[in-house]
């Protein structure tokens, strides 16, 4: 997920990420959200909730760290500043502002993939 806006008066971004599957190929940036807020302005005290909706969500990353970069100097690509806050995938969920989400560091196999987008189509079992 991109960068994020600064958040609405109410203290939300009016966004959400939920209920998809990620898969990150090998050697992939691997930024799973980027917000130019850091962590402490975003959470509680400072911030009634984290901003944005997220939960349930399943990455799947192909041997590249999976990482969620937070405060206003990152650049565009990636998570390579050392003055802000950047925190691996397991790192994140540890603080529990991402209900129900799954990470895999490694990919899925094509089978897997083929199945999953069989079932959203509604296609029963499809082979490659």
């Amino acid at each position: 997920m991109f960068g994020l806006p600064k958040p609405t008066l109410a203290g939300t971004f009016d966004e959400g990420f939920y209920n998809n599957t990620c898969i990150l190929e090998h050697g992939a940036d691997g930024v799973y959200f980027k917000t130019w807020e850091t962590f402490e302005s975003m959470t509680p005290p400072k911030a009634p909730k984290l901003p944005i909706v997220l939960w349930g969500n399943r990455l799947y990353s192909g041997g590249a760290g999976v990482t969620v970069c937070m405060g206003g100097t990152h650049p565009i690509s990636g998570c390579r500043n050392e003055k802000d806050e950047m925190f691996t995938m397991e790192q994140w969920l540890e603080r529990g502002l991402d209900h129900g989400t799954q990470y895999t560091p490694h990919l899925p196999s094509d089978d897997q993939i083929m199945a999953w987008v069989n079932a959203m189509a509604g296609l029963g079992r499809v082979g490659l």
